[in-house]
């Protein structure tokens, strides 16, 4: 589950600081040059379970202490939120491009591109 994405050609694996330098939804491998798409699809049941965390970790300490101060439960918030963004990375897969898709569309520019052929 916990895994940084890879190349699907080559297995290349990519770092957190190469995935935060991928802005483009297709991009080329560093190490064999071959062209894949970027899923960037974050994982809901992740993010609700932090949330759902989150929600009890702060009635337990309102319930718990009658002294509750509003910044304890900031910090601990802040950093359950810190330490979900860390995850993120993980949630990023790389898809190989169809090839015979990626032909259709090269084709189909060259066709839009060239003149129309009258009969006389």
């Amino acid at each position: 589950m916990f895994k940084l994405p890879v190349c699907p050609y080559c297995y290349a694996i990519y770092r957190y600081s190469e995935i935060g330098k991928l802005k483009e939804k297709e991009c080329d491998c560093y190490h064999c040059g071959k062209r894949f798409s970027v899923n960037r699809k974050l994982k809901i049941v992740p993010v609700l379970i932090v949330c759902a965390v989150l929600v009890l970790i702060n009635l337990y300490m309102m319930h718990t202490s009658i002294d509750i101060n509003l910044f304890p439960m900031i910090i601990i918030d802040a950093s359950a939120i810190f330490l979900s963004l860390l995850y993120v990375p993980f949630t990023i897969r790389f898809v190989p491009i169809n090839s015979r898709k990626f032909e259709r569309k090269k084709n189909n520019r060259k066709q839009k591109n060239k003149p129309k052929k009258t009969d006389r």
